[in-house]
């Protein structure tokens, strides 16, 4: 680890060392072919070092940055901090690196636009509810993003993009997000949010949406995540985008937790699918008395759920035939899928006799005799 200058060490593989001297915010090059850096705004420093780097990493000290203004990412660089501290990853009493919004309203916090090959790690971005997004890609390929905390922006994350150049494969782990809304996919035709991996977090937003899909988003990938919301829906799909005909496929919540504690509002809305959508391997749960969990007025389905809390999947029960159709409550947290009925006793010859809904399920059976029913949302 050389020293020179000053007496702050540089890690070795980093270009720029950034940190406090009293109210002055100094950037030290980690190579005599790069300039030292040095200012009261802790933005204008720190983007003057990545200007400066032609590729490489720039450290962040374990020190609180009062963050002025857009940070701009660029391709082939690199920033680190040093931890995102309490209350996420270190102990109690210990701060990382944090990055304090002071800057004005309407503006974002970290912008990544058309890069590739960059990436932001270990640091907390906390915001004051006046940014506009903490973090923002746009039309960025092949980034990295790990061990982040990103709270109290309008939107803690949003991905969108535009001019014919996608926003995918992208990567982010062990994020953790809250905002009004905490996850915004926002592409347009011709330009995609495709194929991004977000794995690992705990996600929360405060009245909007914990993931919300504007348009023009698809076979994006979702592992080991927990959505949490107070009030509002959990995911809603292809919000004001009536009349897109690609809609949004949305594949593979492997290992989810879709939580809400709110009232009055769907925890999954689907406006418009292309194609079917599915959540893998997943736990849903937090119903409110009022509405259901799922409202699909597009192509759904939950496939392989571990469990659905405070639903039911599969139900069964004993009805007797009245020689007339029965009305029969199924208490699934949708329209069934598979429904099969099995006489109890001889003769019984139970049958579906109109389609199921959102809340029964119609049997005409012999009078006197008992059928089995059995009923499944696959």
């Amino acid at each position: 680890m050389p020293c020179f200058g000053e007496c702050v060490c540089l890690p070795q593989d980093y270009s720029y060392y950034v940190y406090l001297v009293g109210a002055r915010v100094k950037a030290k090059p980690g190579s005599h072919n790069l300039k030292w850096v040095s200012g009261v705004s802790f933005s204008t420093v720190l983007n003057q070092a990545i200007t400066n780097t032609p590729r490489g990493n720039i450290l962040l000290a374990p020190e609180s940055f009062n963050w002025d203004g857009t940070i701009l990412g660029k391709s082939a660089v690199r920033i680190f901090g040093s931890g995102k501290g309490v209350p996420f990853s270190a102990p109690a009493g210990v701060y990382g690196t944090r990055l304090l919004w002071t800057g004005a309203a309407g503006l974002d916090g970290i912008l990544f636009a058309d890069v590739s090959e960059a990436g932001l790690f270990d640091m907390l971005l906390e915001g004051n509810w006046a940014g506009l997004r903490g973090l923002r890609l746009h039309s960025a390929q092949h980034c990295e993003f790990g061990n982040l905390g990103i709270m109290q922006f309008p939107t803690a994350l949003q991905l969108d993009a535009d001019g014919g150049v996608n926003t995918n494969w992208c990567t982010f782990k062990n994020v953790y997000l809250f905002g009004t809304n905490a996850l915004v996919l926002n592409g347009v035709d011709g330009a995609y949010i495709t194929q991004n991996e977000f794995i690992f977090g705990d996600w929360r937003a405060s009245s909007g949406h914990v993931v919300k899909f504007v348009k023009w988003a698809d076979t994006n990938r979702f592992y080991n995540l927990h959505l949490d919301i107070d009030t509002g829906v959990c995911i809603e799909y292809n919000t004001d985008s009536p009349v897109n005909p690609r809609g949004v496929s949305l594949n593979n919540f492997y290992d989810c937790d879709l939580v809400q504690l709110g009232v009055g509002s769907n925890s999954i809305i689907v406006n418009r699918t292309e194609e079917m959508s599915y959540f893998d391997y997943g736990y849903i749960g937090g119903v409110n008395a009022s509405n259901p969990v799922i409202n699909a007025g597009g192509l759904l389905r939950i496939r392989n759920a571990k469990s659905i809390r405070g639903l039911l999947s599969d139900n069964s029960g004993i009805g007797t035939g009245t020689g007339l159709q029965q009305t029969i409550a199924h208490g699934l947290y949708a329209i069934p899928t598979r429904i099969q009925l099995t006489d109890l006793e001889v003769g019984a010859a139970p049958y579906v006799s109109a389609p199921a809904d959102a809340n029964n399920i119609y049997v005409t059976a012999v009078l006197n005799q008992d059928y089995l029913w059995k009923v499944w949302v696959e």
